[in-house]
């Protein structure tokens, strides 16, 4: 087998367990009308048409935001935005209209493409549009008369979910019909929070400008609290509509959000299918916790510490020495996968913990876990009345200065752990002393 044959298999058997989990479920996509328009986004359909192949119920909603302000600069016309939401006079409607319809039809003109030179050439998707949103004028606010803007009356949920039924990819624009007959610009972030409550979707996807991903992107971070988007959202002047629907559907109960950038190839697919996607997973809590170690673990731990150990920069352990050592072993996973681990082994006769085996899987280093796992370690220490906490390192010396500890000599560590020392190894000792709780 060649090394990319192989590199595919390992890729693919990692995909395996989120192609499971996300069949059959309903996802729904938000992408701005800028994204229609990169050079990526035929790129972007081929992607969107696998997940339909993967059995993934598609619902795609689109602004035109970009679009609809150029058709009002071309008339000469000028574009009124109070309280982030557009002011739609009668003389704009049919220009606005007119540019959604635009974008409508150049992404249904690329899912109709049959994917020329590409591995899904002939795959050629139905994709659905249609009256699915009931509207409600805006009405007047601070002496305002937003006029045709409109907001959500309801959702068809259940034309929705007869199209997906048949197969289809629902495809969403921002315009609503009241019960009268009238059409009603509707505003992006509020089209597409509606759209997954009422669908109960299990997944929103907010696709933005890579700029503006790098805007929200905390240094390494992949994850973010609710509270954590909203602090970054909160200093950003102009925030981004589907950014704000993530929040809002996020706060009122969904699962899991992602917001991930339009003009990287391949980024949709790798949120989806990796475990260390390529955008922000948007969740109600950490869902990255430190945890107990169970038997189910020793596989994870082992493949997180091999590499050190491979490198001389861990002792080596086999999988009995963990299975007979497991609680005292902590790890943190994301979707099962374990990404880090770390062991406390207690000397309670010198009131003394070591803490042990700290390992980060590769792809996921950099981005504070090792500071967790050493903090959850300490108060764990803390709770048994340990007095203080050592260390052995040959490498993470001022890491570990970093994180508070001081540098000691062998003579320091318990007897029972000195009697095991390697001076071979001639590994630094380092301790930080606890307070009691």
């Amino acid at each position: 087998m060649t090394q990319d044959h192989l590199s595919f298999a390992r890729q693919f058997r990692f995909a395996a367990p989120y192609i499971r989990a996300h069949r059959g479920k309903t996802f729904v996509v938000g992408i701005p009308g800028e994204a229609v328009d990169h050079p990526n986004f035929q790129n972007l359909v081929h992607d969107l048409a696998l997940l339909g192949c993967l059995g993934i119920r598609l619902v795609l909603v689109h602004g035109a935001r970009s679009r609809i302000e150029q058709k009002l600069d071309d008339a000469g016309l000028q574009s009124h935005i109070h309280r982030d939401i557009r002011v739609t006079p009668e003389d704009q409607l049919n220009l606005i209209c007119d540019a959604i319809h635009e974008v409508e039809q150049q992404i249904i003109k690329a899912f109709s493409r049959g994917m020329p030179n590409t591995p899904s050439f002939g795959m050629q998707n139905s994709v659905v549009s249609g009256n699915f949103l009931a509207a409600r004028p805006v009405g007047v606010r601070d002496g305002v008369d937003y006029q045709y803007t409109g907001q959500v009356r309801m959702v068809h949920a259940s034309r929705i979910d007869a199209a997906l039924d048949s197969g289809a990819i629902v495809l969403v624009p921002t315009m609503g019909y009241s019960i009268t007959g009238e059409i009603y610009n509707l505003s992006l972030e509020e089209v597409t929070a509606n759209l997954v409550s009422s669908l109960r979707a299990d997944k929103l996807i907010s696709l933005c400008s890579k700029q503006r991903l790098n805007e929200l992107h905390e240094v390494n971070e992949t994850v973010f609290s609710i509270l954590q988007l909203e602090h970054a959202v909160a200093e950003q002047a102009d925030p981004d509509a589907l950014v704000r629907a993530a929040l809002h559907a996020v706060t009122h109960g969904l699962g899991r959000a992602h917001i991930l950038d339009y003009e990287t190839e391949g980024a949709l697919l790798a949120e989806l299918f990796t475990p260390t996607g390529s955008g922000l997973m948007i969740v109600e809590r950490d869902v990255e916790k430190v945890r107990t170690a169970t038997l189910d673990d020793v596989g994870g731990i082992l493949e997180v510490i091999q590499p050190l150990e491979s490198l001389g920069l861990l002792v080596k352990r086999d999988r009995e020495y963990l299975e007979q050592r497991i609680d005292q072993f902590r790890v943190i996973d994301i979707d099962g996968m374990v990404i880090a681990c770390a062991a406390l082994f207690v000397y309670p006769e010198a009131e003394t913990g070591e803490l042990a085996c700290l390992a980060i899987h590769p792809d996921f280093r950099s981005s504070g876990r090792g500071s967790k796992l050493v903090h959850h370690l300490e108060h764990w220490a803390q709770s048994q009345g340990l007095k203080q906490i050592v260390t052995l390192t040959t490498e993470g010396l001022h890491w570990f200065v970093e994180q508070g500890f001081d540098e000691a000599s062998v003579e320091d560590l318990p007897a029972g752990r000195r009697e095991l020392y390697d001076s071979k190894r001639a590994s630094k000792v380092y301790r930080k002393a606890l307070k009691s709780l």
